[in-house]
């Protein structure tokens, strides 16, 4: 019976051959009956025949030593390198094989000097420049087709990407603001696990991502930014960042009208004799109901300007930042608090933060490397003025942090320090700023120690955070907002108590 369909042609040579194997003849055999450009690589094979490698690559190595296979190594135009296979039914007619591709080329040359009877017009002037108008003529339609395959070539040539000259900082020198943006790239993953970038990377994009901060752009906006309408497989996670790092650099904002320069009041000092404070240019002295001598007349030398009797009714109670304060019933008579320009202030972890406080209506933190927060008292509402903000009353006032508003809760403020707490509430974070020393306060997130604040009233505030905990950008923003608006510092209540009774004994 003859075959019409499904059979394979086998040379003698192969099938015959005095010395291969049996092994290499079958596989020779499998091989011939594939069609052409299937793979035909030894793990390919170990899953089409019943063999193991060792013996799949013995019987192929046979077949190349006796030329029915043929293996060369050839470069795609992606840069990928591959192995093509070669079968050869004859061998002894391999030596002719070459030959066959060869001729091809020529005849795909030969078509660019078929141009050459074009230039024939031109020779008619000279003889002489005639032979040198046919060398330059036949060049330019030869250049032209062999340079037509090129911008297949240069099409694919742009694949790895062409350098990126990234942005950097004005003022490289701010080892805090570098600290930041290393920390913003390393948390990336965080946001997304899509970029997950190594130590090189981080260090090399580090001054990139200061140009944005140096340029007033937070630390969410850069995160969201690099995050945005993400590819499902980033091919490369470091240069997709570095990419939207340059082409999406913000301009530099306009400065800020500066308002008139700002005298600081008197420092607070202790008195002498009563151990009450009170604002002096100078260390130690008496205070104004302690300024007269033992004949009821005034002290020479008293810091505290002229002497005034003692009002009939007097309270002593603990204010934020102050040891304690003897305060008149009327309320009226406290100085009023003006408004202060912006003061900048460098913190160890987040590199500048600017204070703004507006009399005792607004409070406002911001800076390169923080969300902004502003806490506004409601208008018309009675200001006291032992408050920096004004009051504790959380229905007058209004928390906004990073554009959205969160809910504040001062406690009331009577004798014992947790009286004096303020409580924040913002994405699922519950923030706790509460007097622990006579100067300070402790910022907590969560029950977690962050850091100390320290506040003069006058927009100083001094933060000292913790070693080994994890801190957010937000933290900062909360803890100088509250510092600057409700003070810190309060003194223990037994010592109100005994500076109480002290005062009341006559």
């Amino acid at each position: 019976m003859r075959l019409t369909r499904g059979y394979t042609v086998v040379s003698n040579d192969l099938a015959q051959h005095p010395t291969l194997s049996m092994e290499a003849r079958g596989i020779g055999v499998y091989i011939q009956s594939l069609p052409g450009d299937t793979q035909v690589g030894i793990k390919v094979l170990v899953g089409k025949l019943p063999l193991g490698e060792v013996c799949i690559a013995s019987a192929l190595r046979e077949l190349e030593r006796h030329g029915f296979l043929g293996r060369t190594k050839e470069r795609l135009p992606n840069g990928r390198i591959v192995t093509r296979t070669v079968w050869r039914n004859h061998p002894g007619a391999a030596a002719l094989a070459p030959a066959v591709p060869e001729t091809p080329p020529p005849p795909r040359r030969v078509p660019p000097p078929e141009p050459v009877p074009t230039p024939e017009p031109v020779p008619t002037p000279e003889p002489e420049t005639a032979p040198e108008e046919p060398e330059t003529a036949p060049t330019t339609p030869v250049e032209a087709p062999s340079e037509a395959p090129a911008p297949a070539r240069a099409a694919a040539a742009p694949a790895p990407a062409p350098a990126v000259t990234l942005p950097a900082p004005v003022n490289p020198d701010n080892p805090a603001r570098r600290r930041l943006a290393v920390e913003l790239l390393a948390e990336l993953r965080r946001a997304d696990a899509r970029l997950l970038l190594g130590e090189q990377d981080v260090r090399r994009l580090a001054g990139a991502v200061e140009a944005w901060l140096e340029r007033g752009a937070t630390h969410q906006a850069i995160t969201a930014a690099l995050c945005a309408n993400l590819p499902e497989r980033p091919r490369s996670p470091a240069g997709l960042v570095a990419h939207r790092l340059t082409v999406q650099l913000p301009p530099r904002l306009a400065a800020l009208p500066h308002r008139t320069a700002f005298v600081p009041p008197d420092p607070f000092t202790t008195c002498e004799t009563c151990d009450r404070a009170f604002r002096s240019p100078t260390r130690g002295g008496h205070c104004k109901d302690c300024a007269k001598d033992e004949n009821g007349e005034a002290r020479a030398a008293g810091p505290c300007g002229p002497t005034r009797p003692r009002p009939p009714h007097r309270k002593i109670v603990c204010v934020p930042n102050l040891p304690f304060r003897d305060v008149s019933s009327d309320r009226s008579e406290g100085p009023p608090v003006d408004d202060a320009p912006p003061t900048t202030l460098e913190d160890t972890r987040f590199g500048a933060i600017t204070v703004r406080l507006e009399g005792q209506e607004r409070v406002e933190i911001e800076g390169p490397g923080i969300p902004p927060v502003s806490l506004v008292r409601a208008p018309g509402s009675e200001a006291d003025p032992q408050i920096r903000i004004g009051t504790r009353d959380p229905e007058h006032l209004t928390l906004t942090i990073d554009g959205r508003t969160s809910p504040l809760l001062p406690a009331k403020g009577r004798l014992t320090r947790s009286s004096y707490r303020v409580e924040v509430e913002h994405e699922g974070a519950r923030y706790v700023l509460v007097p622990d020393s006579v100067p300070g306060s402790r910022l907590t997130r969560d029950g977690t120690h962050l850091g100390d604040f320290t506040a003069d009233g006058d927009a100083l505030v001094i933060a000292e955070w913790q070693e080994h905990v994890d801190l957010r950008p937000l933290d900062a923003s909360v803890g100088y907002a509250l510092a600057a608006a409700f003070g810190t510092g309060a003194q223990p209540m037994w010592m109100m108590i005994v500076d109480g009774v002290s005062s009341a004994l006559p």
